[in-house]
């Protein structure tokens, strides 16, 4: 008799866990009259593992595509951070080209004119 209620126990802790992890006990059919959910124990068991087995598998590879979404969003910041410098030099040398005085800008070097060579 113990051994019944020790294994009624075991089962109601297996439902109740499977019923919080989102499994419908109600939607199990039992395959007669004489059976219940604890006959379908080790089904049940077996389906709760290769349900958490590929949740894991699937955490693992959605880990992996986030360590690769960061990777390329270091890149991308890197990148950025180097146009951001580069035009950052080309705004200065811009300001620095406008405030040189207008005659300087304008300024073209003369030509002398060809010497002529000198005839004895």
């Amino acid at each position: 008799m113990f051994s019944y209620d020790l294994q009624a126990i075991t089962d109601a802790f297996y439902f109740d866990t499977f019923a919080t992890m989102g499994v419908d006990l109600a939607g199990i059919d039992s395959p007669g009259a004489r059976c219940d959910l604890s006959d379908r124990g080790a089904e049940l068991k077996a389906t709760m593992h290769e349900s958490l087995r590929l949740f894991i598998d699937s955490s693992g590879d959605i880990n992996e595509v986030f360590g690769q979404v960061r990777d390329n969003v270091e890149q991308t910041t890197h990148a950025m951070t180097g146009i951001a410098a580069a035009s950052s030099e080309v705004a200065q040398g811009a300001e620095r080209q406008a405030l040189m005085p207008s005659g300087v800008a304008s300024w073209r070097p003369r030509c002398r004119p060809p010497r002529t060579a000198r005839r004895s």
